[in-house]
């Protein structure tokens, strides 16, 4: 949660400010599926989910700055999968579906990074 103040400039020279707040939260879980002690190529995996939600409002200022809100928000499904090797740096991968609450569309997430 926090707040802020939003300056707005235009041609004929006008400046307005207005307060602007946002909010935020989100939830995650995970579900180990395989741990590397299961397979002989040394992956874990898990099961991951997500959820959040955030809003932003703009407050009126009194004169041409008018009230106005936004949400957006989401849910995430994943697989990870880890390559644990001794001593070394860590493959990761995820590959899942998403869907954005505000738009209403369905895509999907792949990742791939280090650790």
């Amino acid at each position: 949660m926090g707040s802020e103040t939003v300056e707005y400039s235009d041609e004929a020279d006008i400046s307005q400010s207005s307060d602007l707040s946002m909010s935020s939260v989100a939830v995650w879980a995970t579900h180990p599926v395989s741990t590397p002690a299961e397979n002989m190529l040394g992956l874990s995996s898990q099961l991951r989910g997500d959820v959040w939600v955030n809003e932003m409002t703009v407050a009126e200022n009194g004169y041409l700055v008018a009230p106005n809100s936004a949400r957006t928000g989401g849910i995430r499904g994943m697989l990870e999968l880890d390559w644990k090797r001794p001593g070394g740096i860590t493959p990761k991968a995820r590959v899942g579906v998403l869907h954005d609450l505000g738009l209403g569309d369905t895509g999907t997430v792949v990742g791939l990074g280090l650790h």
